[in-house]
């Protein structure tokens, strides 16, 4: 009956966590890690304040979770969907754009906002994010890159490097500008000329030399 009893309670107690996640990012996202409320976490989330204690420890685990699940959701469809194929320029635009798209998502700009804020005084924050997310990008993007030289198509001696300098042609001060609200929105034209641009400036350095 015990056993029975555990397998009834499991999709209840998993509920109770999604829910008291999704409240979290709304809290944690909007005010701040510091004026985010444990107390305001458990009434979004219609559970016990002890509940979200029992579920995540302390304030700092569940940010820290927080930072992993976003990093997961918004991260992994790059990551799984975008890389391959045979026409290398359409599978850098490919990627190219779906990466764009993901980092003047609102969402990733606040969490990035809320992670630098927070990353003097809990540096495992900056840790858990960069490598669930920007680090795991490049190095998933890797193995593609040395793929492509194996096949003639790029010169690349250090392919996580060059993974790494892909992406940040991408952000650049676009995402800088974004990030600090200077300026949030960009036209679809200028976009699309910015991440040209990019691709353009990646082939020039890694393309072989005939």
């Amino acid at each position: 009956m015990a056993q029975t009893h555990e397998k009834q309670e499991l999709p209840q107690r998993e509920l109770k966590r999604k829910a008291i996640l999704e409240a979290a990012v709304e809290v944690f996202l909007g005010a701040g890690f510091g004026l985010a409320s444990m107390d305001t976490i458990a009434q979004r989330a219609g559970v016990s304040k002890a509940t979200v204690y029992s579920h995540f420890g302390n304030k700092q685990k569940l940010f820290g979770a927080i930072i992993k699940a976003q990093c997961h959701d918004l991260f992994t469809p790059l990551q799984t969907s975008e890389i391959g194929g045979n026409n290398l320029e359409l599978t850098l635009r490919r990627i190219a754009d779906h990466f764009i798209r993901l980092i003047m998502n609102e969402q990733i700009l606040a969490l990035y906002r809320v992670v630098i804020a927070e990353s003097s005084r809990f540096p495992e924050f900056a840790h858990i994010f960069y490598e669930n997310g920007p680090g795991q990008t490049a190095d998933n993007f890797a193995p593609y890159l040395s793929e492509q030289t194996e096949r003639g198509l790029l010169d690349i001696a250090d392919p996580r490097r060059a993974a790494e300098q892909f992406f940040s042609l991408l952000s650049g001060h676009v995402h800088i500008r974004a990030l600090l609200g200077v300026e949030s929105q960009f036209g679809a034209v200028d976009m699309d000329k910015h991440i040209t641009s990019a691709i353009a400036t990646f082939l020039r350095a890694y393309r072989p030399r005939s």
